[in-house]
């Protein structure tokens, strides 16, 4: 049992419900935060993996802004009311900005997971670093044959990109069955490849936009 803040309602938090956990059932004023703040999956009452119902997680943070946004408390005029529904909030919304795009949410939950991990260098893709080291000296002595060789590296880039993501969804797929480290560590370095990967991508634009302009 707990004691509301407020109004001095003790209470046991249901268990069914994240919100029955929060909320006081009598005035409905939010209990504080936890010293540790709660992971983002247990913020909405979800198990933390990579596969997550979206559904589910936008009416689970459609029903906490309901009961929790700051303004729902303002009649009260208790300005510790409206500050911890605030903290709330804040929180919620950070969570749910997080957990509800794929990519975003397999990087935070990696992080999650691995914060206590060593930290590994996977290998880098050798053979986009040698082909984009040869543009470069293409650049230097010709323009039609680089802007040429920077279209076919784009092209590879792409799907080198896409390739990587499938194999993510494979991992995700995977890990969401078996919650086998070695699986979160073929995650993290296929991330670390494919960050490189989309950071050749912005390159190859930049490069590509500064020649065009050039021969205008």
């Amino acid at each position: 049992m707990i004691a509301c803040d407020f109004c001095g309602t003790e209470y046991k938090p249901g268990v069914d419900s994240p919100l029955e956990a929060i909320v006081c059932p009598n005035c409905h004023a939010p209990r504080a935060i936890d010293s540790s703040q709660p992971n983002f999956f247990a913020v909405f009452g979800f198990k933390p993996a990579f596969g997550l119902d979206e559904t589910a997680l936008a009416r689970s943070y459609y029903a906490f802004s309901s009961a929790l946004h700051p303004d729902r408390f303002s009649a009260s005029g208790n300005p510790a009311i409206i500050e911890r529904a605030s903290d709330w909030m804040s929180l919620v919304n950070e969570a749910y900005q997080t957990l509800k795009k794929p990519a975003d949410r397999r990087g935070y939950l990696l992080e999650l997971l691995l914060k206590d991990a060593p930290k590994s260098k996977p290998p880098l893709p050798v053979e986009l670093s040698e082909e984009w080291f040869t543009i470069q000296d293409l650049l230097m002595d010709d323009l039609d044959a680089a802007m040429r060789a920077l279209k076919l590296f784009s092209e590879k880039i792409t799907s080198e990109n896409e390739t990587i993501t499938r194999e993510l969804q494979s991992l995700e797929r995977e890990w969401d069955q078996s919650a086998e480290s070695a699986v979160l560590s073929k995650m993290n370095d296929a991330m670390k490849r494919q960050a490189y990967v989309v950071s050749l991508a912005r390159n190859v634009e930049r490069t590509q936009q500064t020649m065009t302009g050039a021969n205008q």
